[in-house]
C-alpha cells in the first residue's frame, strides 16, 4: 500500500475507545489521505469499526467506477469478521 495515495475524504468518528482510535488512526495514516475530517462523541455501546487497509483503496476506486450508474446510491464497507466474535456484543 506504500505507493497508494488516497484522494477522497476520510471521515473518522472517535468515540470512547482510545486504543481502537489509535489503531484506526494508524491504519488511516498508511492510506495517506489528503483530506481528513475527525469528530468525537460520547460513549456508545458496542465495538468500534476496525478497517482493514484494503478498505481505503475500495473507498477510493468504487465511487469513480460507479459514478454514472444510477442504480448505485451508496457505497460503504462492512466487516463481518468472517464469523469470529470479539465479544458478546459483536
Amino acid at each position: 500500500m506504500s505507493d497508494f495515495q488516497l484522494t477522497t475524504l476520510v471521515a473518522l468518528m472517535i468515540f470512547n475507545h482510545r486504543d481502537t482510535a489509535e489503531w484506526v488512526c494508524a491504519e488511516i495514516s498508511k492510506a495517506k489521505p489528503t483530506k481528513l475530517l475527525a469528530g468525537g462523541d460520547g460513549a456508545r455501546i458496542g465495538r468500534q469499526v476496525e478497517p482493514h487497509h484494503s478498505f481505503f483503496r475500495f473507498r477510493e476506486e468504487l465511487p469513480e467506477f460507479y459514478r454514472r450508474d444510477q442504480r448505485i446510491g451508496q457505497i460503504n464497507g462492512t466487516n463481518f469478521r468472517f464469523g469470529h466474535r470479539i465479544s458478546g456484543d459483536s
